[in-house]
């Protein structure tokens, strides 16, 4: 005859039940068998990176303007910053900023503070930390998701519009010296530029790219072969697995799966790392 089980010990194995499913439940969202990978990661602390770094040094000039643009055929907005000590007319490379899906050209630098973190960088009292100078672009690419589309050309805007509008501020903008920085949207939107026109940039930065594994992003990441690249994921992002496809088809570039999470937090801490980067890849 089976043991009779008490109320207490009932609800005490219903409990542990409980628990345990709960805990085996956590772990297949993990593993991505589950839906809600990305919230139980925030819970369990993978988006943890620590807050931005610190920035005391004070941002240079920064300007915000538009300009009507043919190959988007509306208005653009754009942004320009130039580290400490620069302003227009200084002779520098420049990186493009192509902002994420929520955002336009003021996002790079209201949200992710990028004069704040190139000013820190170019104005190190240390000489071997200090980057060469360089100046920051964006632009609003909002409505086209970095992709070119009929009517609708955000390339064409950067390269034929926006570069001959900084060269005219006194920006170099021959091939050798213009970068280009993205993140998620923005990320997939500096990869697929730099694929397009591999000849018109001297490096790619792409900060959790939006694309697919199979996409075609990475079927034609050989196109890249001749740019300084660089793409950063968190480990807790569902871009990660394209991430590493990346680094798969292009053993020599310079790609990294940490911890962290799609967001800010995590964009910020590397941004230091990146403009070093972008910095010694764009010319003299």
């Amino acid at each position: 005859m089976a043991p009779t089980l008490t109320r207490r010990q009932a609800l005490a194995a219903g409990a542990a039940g409980a628990a345990a499913a709960l805990a085996g439940g956590a772990g297949l969202v993990q593993a991505g068998v589950l839906p809600g990978r990305y919230r139980v990661g925030r819970l369990l602390g993978a988006c943890d990176v620590g807050g931005p770094p610190p920035t005391t040094a004070a941002p240079g000039p920064i300007r915000f303007a538009s300009f009507p643009s043919r190959r988007r055929g509306r208005p653009v907005g754009y942004g320009v910053a130039w580290p400490p000590g620069s302003g227009p007319g200084d002779r520098l490379p420049v990186c493009l900023l192509l902002h994420a899906a929520a955002g336009n050209e003021r996002t790079p630098f209201e949200r992710l503070r990028l004069h704040h973190h190139l000013a820190q960088a170019t104005g190190s009292p240390d000489p071997p930390g200090r980057l060469r100078p360089l100046a920051l672009a964006s632009a609003d690419g909002r409505g086209s998701g970095w992709s070119p589309a009929a009517g609708d050309d955000p390339f064409g805007m950067l390269l034929d519009e926006l570069l001959p509008l900084l060269s005219g501020l006194g920006l170099r903008t021959a091939p050798g010296q213009v970068g280009v920085l993205g993140w998620s949207m923005g990320g997939g939107g500096a990869l697929r530029l730099a694929e397009a026109h591999p000849g018109r940039l001297a490096a790619v930065v792409a900060t959790s790219p939006a694309v697919a594994a199979a996409g075609s992003e990475v079927a034609g990441a050989d196109r890249l072969a001749g740019l300084a690249v660089k793409v950063d994921c968190g480990a807790n992002d569902p871009f990660a697995p394209a991430t590493r496809a990346l680094a798969a088809a292009l053993p020599d570039a310079e790609i990294a799966v940490t911890k962290g999470c799609h967001d800010g937090g995590f964009w910020q801490r590397q941004a230091p790392a990146q403009l070093r980067f972008l910095a010694a890849a764009l010319g003299p």
